[in-house]
């Protein structure tokens, strides 16, 4: 069972990984692609961390 804290986290990065993932796209459009992959590093890092948050049957 997830803590309340656990669950807001959760939503926390789910909502910075939405944010990145725009960002990351404008970035590409504009050919600053050093700056994409900081953002999909990024993006990786906080999945990775959800991952961890989240319990296996989700």
């Amino acid at each position: 069972m997830l803590r309340m804290n656990d669950k807001k986290r959760i939503e926390e990065i789910k909502m910075k990984i939405e944010e990145i993932k725009e960002k990351k796209n404008e970035v590409v459009k504009l050919q600053r692609y050093e700056q994409a992959a900081n953002l999909r590093d990024r993006e990786k890092k906080l999945v990775e961390e959800l991952e961890k948050l989240l319990p296996v049957n989700e």
